[in-house]
């Protein structure tokens, strides 16, 4: 990847040098944006090779004085990154407030949100610490149109790598994150935005026949957030695939996600989850009951909470004979 990007940078700059006509606009136009990407990426030498680069094709001029073609919103993207500045790449702190910033243009959001994911979701204590603090900082700043955009922005992303382990698993810790942060508290509360939903139905699709249970207990975190969606339909349906997981075949997805959905309970007391009366006996169920039991054991218990909480208890699939 470093290689690539001196080598393109190496290019550009040659290009440019013999005339800006001799530089392909569209070819720059989907470039800056994947140099944005790299930048916020969780490796620290290929962040600090990106924005060396990216820099360094921003403020890039032909003999004539004119500026490389095609770098999308050109004047905006200098006010984030004037040529004066020193900046240390390689630094999370100084790299991330910059590049965070593009998260307000369209042309830039995609691509910045998959190296957020990557990092957000990444095991870097100092890189996950200031990669969430400077994109929850940028979302504070926002208005709910633009907190809008940026979630249409994040489901796209989401579609567009369904089953790519390398994203949808730091996905499910960003997004975990992202909902107990309250950034999206104004998204979440409206019971006629279908964002909780939309998300609900692709967390669903991703670990869809999936035999790791680590992905799992990754959704079981986003599922117990959605659980404080304004949106009925979703709340349901997050029960339903929890009672699922409650008699995974898995001992620790069942234990993990009964410690979960009774935390979440205890978080959301007042979205009413589970009606008033049949709260604290769900609350009990789910803390005393041996989740390494067998499933067998145990079905008629998650079949109790299912009842109490006004949702259908799954059925078990019959293997049909061929």
């Amino acid at each position: 990847r470093e290689a690539a990007m001196g080598g393109v940078e190496a290019l550009t700059l040659s290009l440019l040098a013999g005339g800006e006509e001799k530089v392909q606009a569209t070819i720059v136009s989907q470039l800056m944006p994947c140099l944005a990407q790299q930048a916020t990426e969780k490796i620290a030498r290929t962040r600090g090779h990106a924005g060396k680069v990216f820099t360094s094709l921003l403020w890039a001029t032909a003999a004539s004085g004119r500026d490389l073609p095609g770098v999308p919103r050109l004047q905006e993207v200098r006010k984030i990154f004037p040529k004066e500045d020193d900046i240390n790449w390689t630094v999370e702190s100084e790299t991330f407030p910059k590049f965070v910033q593009l998260l307000h243009l369209s042309e830039y959001s995609e691509r910045i949100l998959l190296g957020l994911i990557v990092s957000i979701g990444g095991l870097t204590e100092r890189l996950v610490k200031n990669a969430s603090e400077s994109m929850f900082t940028q979302l504070r700043l926002m208005n709910t149109s633009q907190l809008e955009t940026f979630a249409s922005s994040m489901l796209v992303v989401f579609k567009r790598h369904q089953k790519v382990d390398r994203v949808t698993i730091p996905m499910f810790k960003f997004i975990d994150q992202l909902l107990t942060s309250s950034s999206l508290e104004n998204l979440l509360e409206n019971n006629t935005n279908q964002f909780s939903f939309q998300l609900f139905s692709l967390c669903k699709a991703e670990i869809s026949k999936s035999g790791d249970p680590n992905k799992i207990m990754s959704s079981s975190d986003v599922f117990c957030q959605l659980l404080q969606s304004a949106d009925t339909n979703t709340v349901k349906k997050c029960l339903v695939q929890l009672s699922i997981f409650l008699c995974h075949k898995f001992p620790r997805v069942r234990k993990s996600t009964a410690e979960k959905m009774y935390e979440a309970l205890l978080t959301f007391t007042e979205n009413e989850i589970v009606p008033e009366d049949d709260l604290d006996a769900v609350m009990e169920l789910l803390s005393d009951t041996q989740w390494d039991d067998s499933v067998d054991t145990l079905r008629p218990i998650r079949n109790k909470i299912c009842e109490m909480a006004g949702v259908p208890a799954p059925t078990v699939l019959k293997k049909t004979a061929e």
